[in-house]
């Protein structure tokens, strides 16, 4: 899966130290598993990224270029559908809209233009002309098989998230009341410590409109989740490694593997015992 960060000031711009020790996380922890390309983007509609692998020489320019910003938006790619190349990584805009997207969709309108499905899931949206952004989304995913987990900041300057079949968590950072919030929640351990955070997990299949805090749009409906041969699951491709393999689970019920990729699973295990069978 991809892994997506966010960092967000409700009543001024973020912390330049804070937002250095989520970028020293996210390429420690996160770029190398997700090393398909990156990418930025702020209030401002300001996009830098690159389909090169996120690295520590990388954090002088982005907080250089971010750090008066109100609210970043980092999106390190995991490449499942599309070719890894500089059109293909994240935040894709289509004109005044940006969207970074975590997961595996089909729109109901495709365009063959070879495209990554997320900057086609962004063209549905924004294809049916509807000056709402609420209801662009629930009209286009109501069509859409898939998974998503989505930052959506649109023409009139309002930042969204949404998210279905995919994992994201929000934390209020006590000592600044920053907003963060990350594909893996153990990566905001990392970088502010778990007591210093507060932490909400968003509904899925709920828009979220999110300025001073966090608030319910709306509720939206898609197709079931999809399985690709590196789907969003907490296990990205063999070799697999939970992106939770670091945490002790109290509750031994606790799954690992969703369930439709446990077929999946076990037919990619076979073929790695018996590669010549």
């Amino acid at each position: 899966m991809c892994e997506i960060f966010f960092l967000h000031n409700p009543t001024g711009t973020i912390k330049t130290s804070n937002l250095i020790r989520l970028l020293h996380v996210a390429v420690h922890e996160a770029a190398p598993r997700n090393s398909d390309g990156f990418g930025v983007f702020n209030e401002d509609r300001e996009v830098y990224k690159s389909e090169e692998q996120l690295g520590f020489e990388d954090i002088e320019e982005i907080v250089e270029r971010y750090k008066d910003s109100r609210f970043i938006v980092l999106h390190l790619r995991l490449a499942t559908q599309g070719a890894v190349c500089f059109k293909n990584s994240h935040p894709f805009k289509h004109r005044e809209n940006v969207l970074v997207h975590n997961g595996s969709v089909t729109p109901e309108n495709h365009f063959k233009d070879g495209r990554a499905d997320s900057y086609q899931l962004l063209r549905d949206i924004y294809k049916r002309k509807d000056r709402d952004t609420v209801n662009a989304v629930q009209n286009s995913l109501k069509n859409t098989s898939g998974s998503v987990s989505v930052f959506l900041y649109d023409y009139k300057g309002d930042l969204y998230y949404f998210r279905d079949g995919s994992r994201f968590q929000f934390a209020r950072i006590k000592d600044t009341g920053e907003l963060a919030g990350a594909t893996v929640g153990h990566r905001l351990d990392s970088a502010f410590g778990w007591e210093n955070l507060r932490y909400s997990e968003p509904e899925e299949e709920t828009v979220y409109q999110i300025d001073q805090k966090i608030k319910k749009a709306d509720q939206f409906h898609m197709e079931p989740q999809i399985v690709t041969d590196r789907s969003d699951s907490v296990y990205s491709s063999f070799g697999w490694g939970s992106y939770e393999e670091d945490v002790e689970y109290e509750d031994e019920d606790e799954e690992l593997i969703q369930e439709s990729d446990w077929d999946e699973y076990q037919r990619k295990l076979e073929m790695y015992r018996q590669p010549h069978r």
